[in-house]
């Protein structure tokens, strides 16, 4: 990569990360493309140039958020396809890295923001994120099949839909601390253990 492509990458991640901090601390519309240029150190002109429109850099601090957690994802397949045994406790450590990435980045709180600021309607979502949304559920039925989890789509989907109901509430209900955390993923881990067993 030649420096110029390595200064506009420099950039172009300097706004991405401002748009995060912002949209997660305030909201999609309460933040101004000039804010974002003053908290990434930019020019306003420069984020137009690495993004067509505020909707297109909320889309791609979706997508951008959604490849944290399917690295994770990839990580994980990976360290359980070479040792199958280890499942449970690569499964809970990536539990833990999930909600500590959403206590400091209230993901989910984002990600619910994105949809109401741009619709609800699947059909009317940007077809990249549809693509994006079907390798994240992909990914993770594969990861259920690893862990000898029966009837792995249907699990994934009711798992997937706990988890966005907890993160409901601590958004709603945020608790004083992190040490409830632990016992989450405990109680979560308790359910993947029975299904692994029924």
């Amino acid at each position: 990569m030649s420096k110029r492509e390595l200064q506009k990458e420099s950039t172009r991640n300097s706004i991405l990360n401002a748009a995060i901090k912002l949209f997660t601390q305030k909201s999609i519309r309460a933040v101004s493309v000039a804010e974002i240029a003053k908290e990434a150190n930019v020019a306003k002109g420069s984020v137009f140039h690495h993004f067509e429109n505020k909707e297109g850099l909320s889309l791609n601090v979706l997508k951008y958020i959604m490849n944290i957690f399917m690295e994770d994802f990839e990580d994980l397949v990976e360290k359980v396809e070479k040792y199958p045994d280890t499942f449970n406790q690569e499964f809970k450590s990536s539990l833990l890295k999930m909600f500590d990435l959403e206590m400091h980045l209230h993901t989910f709180n984002f990600i619910m923001d994105y949809l109401h600021v741009y619709g609800m309607d699947m059909k009317n979502l940007d077809q990249s994120l549809l693509m994006e949304f079907e390798k994240y559920i992909s990914k993770f039925n594969r990861i259920m099949s690893l862990g000898k989890i029966n009837k792995p789509e249907i699990r994934s989907l009711m798992f997937f839909s706990m988890i966005d109901g907890i993160l409901l509430q601590l958004e709603l209900n945020p608790l004083p601390s992190d040490d409830i955390i632990p016992f989450l993923v405990d109680e979560l881990m308790m359910i993947i253990e029975f299904w692994q067993n029924n």
